[in-house]
């Protein structure tokens, strides 16, 4: 078994590496799920499932949830395939 420590995200439950690696839940790390406008600085582009798995929201909800958390001119809404993603405007 790994000594290696696994983080996740302790409010969405985001811990399948840890249990498929067989860890004890004591070496598993949580750290606080970071701002949407914080994370989409640090990636450009963030999906809607992304969105909906990390901040523990229904799909129904992510586009109020964007709405909620950034300004209209800090991004653009784009899809493809029929999946909705944002990036950070470009300035």
């Amino acid at each position: 078994m790994s000594r290696n420590n696994i983080i996740c995200d302790i409010e969405t439950g985001v811990c399948g590496e840890a249990q498929a690696l067989g860890m004890e839940v004591d070496q598993v790390q949580s750290r606080p799920v970071p701002p949407l406008a914080s994370l989409l600085d640090q990636e450009i582009r963030l999906f809607s499932k992304e969105i909906e798995v990390m901040y523990a929201i229904e799909q129904r909800e992510v586009h109020s949830f964007i709405a909620n958390e950034l300004s209209l001119d800090s991004y653009t809404q784009k899809e493809i395939v029929n999946e909705v993603y944002i990036e950070i405007k470009q300035k």
